[in-house]
Formats: C-alpha cells, sequence, structure tokens
C-alpha cells in the first residue's frame, strides 16, 4: 500500500510492506569432531514495516524502511531491520 503526497520535485510516498515467509522443511546437518548435529527446520513468519521516500529534487531522493518480522509457529524467532539510503538518479 503506497500514498503520493506532494508535487513535483518534492514528492513524498509513505508505504506499508506485508511478506509472509516460509521455509519449507529440511534438515541442517553439521559435524562437531566425530559427532553428527541435525537441526530440522521448517517455519512460517511475517513481516510488517513502515517506509517512507522523498524526493529532494528531480536527481536526489531519500528513503527510510522499519520492519519487524514474528515466526508464525511459534514464536521463538523475531527480527527487527531497518535501513536508510540516499538514491541519485543522473
Amino acid at each position: 500500500m503506497q500514498g503520493n503526497y506532494g508535487s513535483g520535485a518534492r514528492l513524498v510516498q509513505p508505504y506499508l510492506v506485508t511478506n509472509l515467509w516460509h521455509s519449507f522443511s529440511h534438515t541442517s546437518r553439521v559435524m562437531l569432531n566425530q559427532d553428527p548435529v541435525s537441526t530440522p527446520n521448517e517455519s512460517t513468519s511475517l513481516e510488517v514495516g513502515l517506509g517512507i521516500s522523498t524526493t529532494l529534487n528531480q536527481r536526489v531522493g531519500l528513503y527510510a524502511l522499519a520492519s519487524h518480522t514474528n515466526d508464525l509457529d511459534s514464536g521463538h524467532q523475531q527480527d527487527y531491520a531497518g535501513s536508510l539510503g540516499l538514491r541519485l538518479n543522473w
């Protein structure tokens, strides 16, 4: 979901990000000395984030995004992420 505010070179675009992530069933295996250690993996997670993008002029823009991902299967895994950036057009 995205909105547009302003006009011309001063355009501000807030947006909402949602992602449903699923990793299919597999087993990770690691050897510690001569002992194998196996871990079964499968999960479904939901990511929700808010972002904003703005143009400073016709060539320069800024953006920011903050998101949170939560494991829907067990709640044992959570992730917080953010990004800031500068966009240059030439």
